[in-house]
């Protein structure tokens, strides 16, 4: 029975949801006025250890809901950031609190890199995310007499995620440090905002991996998803070293979607394309010393659109995702300072 549900249910959510450097170094020395508002940590190679939930869920709203969710509540991520370049990588432990009920809510495993090039306006990231194992986290309204915390829920061990994505903003304001909340390599010491624009992309798969026995059936979506965004962040420093973040965003783009159904008779592939809004707001707040350095973020997104042709069904990536970090700042090695000295001549400043 469980079974059958389960491949009911991943059949519905793969058709009505596609699971939704050049670089140019402006002006690369700071004017003074700029000096004023952020100091440089050019010397330092920062490490930042943090505890986030930025693992996907899906979720379809129309008469009935389907919210699949990765058996996950933390997971750990490793960054090593030196000047505008940054690397990171995360996965989930088994040892963090949430992450063993796996007889409950099945297994799932999650990595993920990213990259980031951070420059005096222009904002680069890349990251790249798998994830394997969800299950369906409103099971009980589904199966009649299902009791929560006791019960087995609805599984999809062989669902995969796999995403490539990443992001092209600019930031206006160079009195405004990006990289004091994202990688630590500048202190903002002075209060300042700015606008940001952005163009958002993804392209990521959803493949239902479910070996075929003759009485069923499994989907995959191969799925590309753009966006044009404009946000304004601010960040409120208070006596030199504590600081107050916030921000908000919208935009709007299209998602295209081949999704490939597997049946005993065949395959059949099918082509969708939609429109996609999102929202976002964030806020952040820290401790940021010479050398040591703490704090947490908030980020409320939520991504939807309507089904062509459906307006009953509205798909939805509502997503709350916090991070809590903490690192150090060390005296950088002196042949990286000369390779990236090196580098940063050779660009052509704009």
């Amino acid at each position: 029975m469980q079974a059958k549900t389960s491949s009911c249910i991943v059949g519905i959510l793969l058709y009505v949801l596609p699971v939704g450097l050049h670089a140019q170094m402006a002006d690369s020395g700071q004017s003074k006025t700029s000096q004023v508002y952020i100091e440089q940590m050019s010397n330092y190679l920062a490490f930042k250890l943090s505890v986030n939930n930025n693992i996907n869920g899906f979720e379809v709203r129309s008469n009935n809901k389907i919210d699949i969710q990765p058996n996950d509540n933390n997971s750990l991520k490793l960054s090593v950031n030196y000047r505008w370049f940054s690397f990171s990588y995360s996965y989930m432990p088994k040892f963090f609190p949430g992450n063993d009920d796996s007889e409950l809510k099945g297994k799932t495993k999650a990595s993920s890199y990213g990259f980031s090039f951070n420059f005096n306006h222009w904002i680069q990231g890349l990251t790249y995310e798998k994830v394997k194992g969800y299950y369906l986290a409103n099971t009980g309204d589904y199966i009649p007499g299902f009791i929560e915390g006791t019960d087995p829920y609805t599984q999809f061990p062989d669902l995969q995620y796999n995403s490539y994505r990443g992001q092209t903003a600019y930031k206006f304001n160079k009195n405004f440090s990006f990289n004091a909340l994202s990688s630590q390599t500048e202190r903002q010491v002075k209060s300042a905002g700015t606008l940001m624009p952005a163009l958002l992309y993804n392209y990521y798969i959803v493949d239902d991996k479910t070996s075929l026995t003759g009485t069923n059936s499994s989907q995959k979506s191969n799925n590309f998803e753009t966006i044009i965004s404009l946000s304004y962040f601010y960040s409120l420093v208070v006596k030199s070293n504590f600081y107050i973040s916030g921000g908000a965003g919208a935009g709007a783009g299209m998602i295209f979607t081949k999704l490939l159904t597997r049946m005993p008779s065949g395959e059949v592939t099918t082509k969708q394309s939609h429109g996609i809004s999102r929202f976002a707001v964030f806020g952040a707040a820290g401790y940021d010393a010479k050398r040591f350095f703490v704090g947490g973020q908030l980020m409320k997104s939520t991504k939807s659109y309507n089904q062509k042709g459906e307006s009953t069904i509205v798909t939805v990536n509502d997503r709350l995702v916090y991070q809590l970090f903490t690192g150090y700042r060390f005296t950088a090695p002196k042949f990286l300072k000369s390779s990236l000295d090196k580098a940063e001549k050779s660009v052509p400043v704009f």
